[in-house]
């Protein structure tokens, strides 16, 4: 008995204060974390890239030959002749003025005048988004020795056949003015015979051999009227010759405003040797200024996950390669629409306008897939930042780093499966029911 009394009181002598008031802090504080994981939201995040750019509208100028490249300085009151080259590449209704062909084979042949050549792209590059073109502005051109070779040919071919061609009309049409009027006065003395045959001064086969005469006179303007049309045909095959040397010269060479549109960037300078399918210019059919709705992408899997509504952070690359300390601020989005499928190259190419960025986008990602994205701003129209400021310029072609938000999950939740797992405790699946057979 007295045994007993004494172990209890060692046992009570263990608990001492500072213990029972750590177990007590203990209690609280476990009881405190459980009520933090059933209530706090830990927010879930995926990745992307976008650029600052128009969500739509943005395209790149790729040439269509190689050559020196000319940009012009897209004034309204450009030359006639280059109003002229426009309405011929349009498909405008001047194909067969034949003095306005030959004007323009001229004018492409000449050396490309300085008036007016725009000379430092840098005024473009600097002011960027501030450029508004007019359709039908002519914006650059190539000068391709091959193209110009051709079309000289071309030009002296069709004058040389057409004036030879002239000439044997001509005397083809003489020739055929003399058979008319011996068929007039052969046609006369038929008549007359006829009378005579009648009264049996003429024979028949004198008749005949006179009817064969004018038959055989006939005959002969028929052909030398088949000659002229075979001869004119040659002046307007070298015409067609001719016309397609210029249409390859005018949609190779040249460049025009097809709509209208703002020059965002010039990739090169003016008389810069460049080659076939290379790009050289950046525009918009839009102000890009401030544009309130950017493209995005993301791998697939991760679009997968990725929802219209969904909210974003947007930080800009440089500012995170060069001042860590800002690189939690940047632009506040929302997600507006999203692909359901993995875009090209070809595709984010004509996205964005720009090759360089589209090759940045397909080796980052695995099958990138397109959406975008709606930048917040205040009634001013001013973009909204994590930090309320805006830290530095935006420009044209700045590429972010995309945090989106794409759900919300309490802590509890991410732990309490392994528990349950651990402790034996996962919930058993209803075995299916059985289907009694009749």
């Amino acid at each position: 008995m007295t045994s007993s009394s004494s172990s209890e009181q060692k046992s009570l002598r263990l608990l001492t204060p500072p213990l029972r008031l750590s177990i007590i802090l203990a209690a609280a504080l476990s009881a405190v974390g459980l009520l933090w994981a059933s209530v706090a939201q830990i927010p879930i995040r995926t990745r992307g890239t976008a650029v600052f750019l128009p969500a739509s509208g943005v395209r790149g100028i790729f040439t269509q030959t190689s050559g020196r490249l000319y940009l012009y300085d897209f004034i309204e009151n450009q030359q006639d002749w280059i109003r002229l080259a426009h309405s011929v590449r349009n498909g405008d209704d001047v194909r067969f003025d034949e003095s306005k062909i030959i004007f323009l084979s001229k004018k492409l042949l000449e050396d490309i005048p300085d008036d007016d050549i725009l000379a430092d792209v840098q005024q473009i590059n600097y002011f960027r988004n501030e450029f508004s073109v007019k359709k039908g502005i002519l914006l650059a051109r190539i000068d391709n020795p091959s193209l110009r070779a051709t079309l000289d040919q071309n030009l002296q071919d069709y004058l040389i056949t057409k004036s030879s061609a002239l000439e044997v009309i001509n005397e083809y049409q003489r020739q055929i003015s003399i058979y008319r009027e011996e068929l007039i006065a052969q046609q006369k003395y038929l008549d007359g015979m006829m009378d005579l045959r009648q009264k049996q001064y003429a024979s028949e086969a004198t008749v005949l051999q006179q009817q064969a005469t004018i038959s055989s006179l006939k005959s002969k303007i028929s052909t030398t009227n088949g000659q002229i049309a075979t001869t004119r045909q040659s002046i307007t095959s070298k015409y067609n010759e001719l016309f397609s040397a210029l249409s390859e010269v005018l949609n190779k060479s040249m460049y025009f405003a097809t709509e209208n549109l703002y020059i965002d960037t010039y990739l090169r300078q003016t008389r810069d040797f460049v080659a076939e399918a290379e790009q050289f210019g950046i525009v918009m059919n839009s102000p890009p200024r401030n544009p309130s709705t950017i493209p995005i992408f993301f791998s697939n899997k991760n679009a997968a996950v990725v929802n219209p509504g969904q909210k974003a952070l947007l930080r800009l690359v440089a500012q995170e390669e060069q001042d860590q300390t800002t690189s939690t601020n940047g632009l506040l989005g929302e997600i507006s629409s999203m692909d359901s499928y993995p875009s090209s190259k070809n595709t984010i190419t004509n996205l964005v306008g720009s090759e360089g960025v589209a090759a940045l986008i397909s080796n980052q990602y695995i099958s990138p897939t397109r959406g975008s994205i709606q930048l917040q701003q205040d009634k001013k129209g001013r973009y909204l930042w994590s930090s309320g400021f805006m830290p530095t310029e935006l420009k044209s072609q700045d590429t972010f780093e995309v945090e989106v938000t794409t759900k919300s999950v309490r802590p509890i939740s991410l732990v309490l499966p392994g528990l349950l797992r651990i402790l034996g405790l996962n919930s058993i699946p209803p075995k299916p029911e059985s289907v009694n057979a009749g």
